[in-house]
């Protein structure tokens, strides 16, 4: 095998065993962020304390892309149709770059895909991922749904778009009933 084949199946094989989360079971731990656009805009919160019980979809992102963004917008989508359930979403900003300044910066984002059921958050720690979420910090999105104070399912995406957004809706109606 050539040696560009063999590094192409090494990283499709790491991309297939990358797992970022929490596993199923696992009791939601503490989430404080800064709210920037959700129902406590404008505080720090602990999102997971506020949503305790609720069905909740937790999408920790490290820099927003447009297939990202798009990604983002189906999950919205879905989570609006369903807010009357109490189906929410907290999108985590874990951005490199000074978290203050996205704290500002996710209310323009936020005009610009115009999301309805999502808080966007920021990470004030930054890239560091909040304690005890299992985070891998090499996987560009994680997503953790949680029922009952428990996750149900996490998903890890070295690269997503909104073609993958039907896999979470899945497991989302499964929460649901």
């Amino acid at each position: 095998m050539k040696p560009l084949a063999v590094a192409a199946v090494l990283l499709l094989a790491g991309a297939a065993f990358a797992k970022s989360g929490l596993e199923a079971g696992k009791p939601i731990p503490a989430l404080k962020v800064f709210d920037s656009t959700g129902k406590h805009k404008g505080k720090n919160v602990d999102y997971a304390a506020l949503r305790g019980e609720k069905p909740t979809l937790y999408v920790f992102i490290k820099e927003l892309d447009r297939p990202q963004a798009r990604f983002l917008r189906a999950l919205d989508g879905y989570v609006a149709e369903h807010a009357k359930q109490g189906l929410y979403c907290v999108a985590v900003f874990m951005h490199k770059d000074d978290p203050e300044a996205i704290k500002q910066h996710l209310p323009r984002i936020q005009k610009s895909i115009k999301l309805q059921g999502t808080a966007m958050v920021a990470n004030p720690k930054g890239r560091e991922a909040p304690n005890d979420w299992g985070i891998d910090p090499e996987v560009f999105v994680t997503v953790v749904i949680a029922n009952h104070g428990k996750a149900v399912q996490s998903f890890d995406y070295l690269s997503v778009n909104e073609t993958d957004a039907p896999a979470v809706i899945k497991v989302l109606e499964k929460t649901l009933k």
